[in-house]
């Protein structure tokens, strides 16, 4: 079944809320057994919209679908048992588009999905940030495009822009494709990130472009609100991509309180970004309750970045301490093309595991400054030294083969290709540097002082 909206006399004046004519289709169509729901060409505002199982809403190639400035347009943040608002992020749990426990959905076509995002108070361009930052009562909608505890979801095609908060949130579902996605966030909108998968399975992420001021790419396990309590994020691929984050992470791994296992990742290219690859098991939020994710059997392939931090991979967000953490294992990374300003880290927390990583055919050109990051992430960038190309502590069976470091700047610091506490298990084979025209030594041991300072940051 087809249903026209134009046919429906849908009004394309950029102004009139019209949820209650897009939502009656959408509902008339899934009632007929399903179909799909045709927007024209022109400027529609609506409110939250409900997408039902077997119904796929079609954007034309000139059709903007854009969310009201009007936050009574949106869900309450206690509509459905999942969703909740968030006080730290400053979003009010409503939505733009919702897929809730529905199946055989989706949305397609060349058109695009407008957040409205710069009609909320909470944004960087305002007259004084700092204060509305700490105002817990200026919020902003949630997740643009919210799909929880759904299957067989199908995203292609679209443009997402302007979203006051993440763009695409996959949560607790199973067999979704997301192909051919355009995502360009406004860089005053804060956390705005470009698709976030958490406690799901069966995911394909391909021919994606984003490009955002927060993470590209997320895989999470955060399942406390789940009606799905043993759900993990598994079985993802992520492929044929360009990213770039000037702010953040092209590819966050970590973040919840599960497991997240079996992910491809190949094929991807990285610009002009903060970090290329972040993952890590604990954050500042977790406790030794909920120590945060095990990570393991992840593989990057094919993978070009530019970026000012290549690789952060470790048990703890802010550097190798004490404190519980899950396991990282599994873990490879095979032709990887890295331009970067700061080292790479591998490093695990005392009584921790990290083991079993892998790096292979890996090509790193190191210029410019390494300078420390304070005001984006959570720290993990405050102890790169430059001393080293790669940082790596504790970490066992860490397999280095193939691997070519050039520093072009003979004022860079690097003294060695490898950086290490001297405790871990190293094993390399045709691993070797240049700074400038001249051999860079292989390895190097951490300092007294320098050891000291990994036992005592702030946990």
């Amino acid at each position: 079944m087809e249903i026209f909206l134009k046919d429906m006399g849908l009004i394309p004046d950029g102004e009139k809320v019209q949820t209650s004519l897009i939502q009656k289709a959408i509902d008339e169509c899934a009632s007929s057994g399903g179909g799909t729901v045709c927007l024209p060409d022109g400027l529609f505002v609506s409110g939250t919209l409900y997408m039902r199982s077997n119904v796929f809403l079609h954007l034309e190639a000139n059709t903007v679908l854009k969310a009201s400035p009007r936050y009574e347009d949106y869900n309450a943040p206690d509509a459905w048992v999942q969703n909740a608002a968030s006080e730290n992020e400053h979003t009010t749990g409503g939505h733009f588009i919702v897929f809730l426990e529905v199946e055989h959905a989706g949305i397609e076509g060349n058109g695009t999905i407008d957040g409205n995002g710069m009609s909320f108070p909470y944004r960087r361009n305002v007259p004084d940030f700092g204060a509305v930052h700490k105002d817990k009562s200026i919020k902003r909608p949630s997740q643009m495009i919210y799909l929880c505890e759904s299957r067989d979801i199908r995203l292609r095609n679209v443009r997402l822009f302007n979203s006051p908060y993440w763009n695409c949130f996959v949560w607790g579902c199973e067999n979704v494709i997301i192909t051919g996605l355009r995502i360009k966030d406004n860089p005053e909108i804060p956390n705005g990130d470009g698709i976030d998968i958490d406690s799901s399975r069966h995911v394909i992420v391909s021919d994606c472009l984003i490009d955002t001021e927060d993470d590209c790419i997320t895989f999470r396990c955060a399942k406390k609100r789940l009606k799905n309590q043993e759900a993990i994020l598994e079985d993802v691929t992520v492929t044929n991509c360009q990213l770039r984050t000037p702010g953040c992470n092209a590819f966050r791994i970590g973040v919840g309180n599960g497991i997240i296992r079996n992910c491809l990742v190949s094929n991807i290219l990285i610009r002009g970004s903060s970090k290329g690859v972040c993952l890590e098991a604990r954050y500042a939020f977790n406790t030794d309750a909920e120590p945060g994710t095990a990570i393991e059997n992840l593989s990057f392939s094919n993978i070009f970045m530019e970026s000012r931090c290549g690789i952060f991979l470790g048990s703890y967000c802010m550097g190798a301490c004490d404190c519980k953490a899950p396991p990282v294992r599994n873990i490879r990374f095979s032709n990887v093309t890295a331009k970067s300003s700061l080292n790479f880290v591998l490093q695990s927390n005392t009584g921790a595991v990290v083991e079993d990583l892998l790096l292979e055919n890996f090509h790193v050109e190191l210029s410019g400054t390494p300078k420390t990051i304070f005001s984006r992430g959570y720290h993990e960038w405050e102890h790169a030294t430059g001393r080293g190309v790669f940082l790596i502590a504790g970490g066992k069976n860490v397999t280095m083969r193939n691997v070519t470091v050039r520093i072009p700047d003979e004022a860079y610091p690097a003294e060695a290709v490898i950086l290490s506490d001297g405790d871990g298990e190293i094993f390399t084979d045709n691993v070797k540097g240049f700074k400038g025209e001249n051999p860079l030594p292989l390895n190097a041991i951490f300092s007294p002082e320098e050891r000291e300072a990994g036992k005592n940051r702030p946990q």
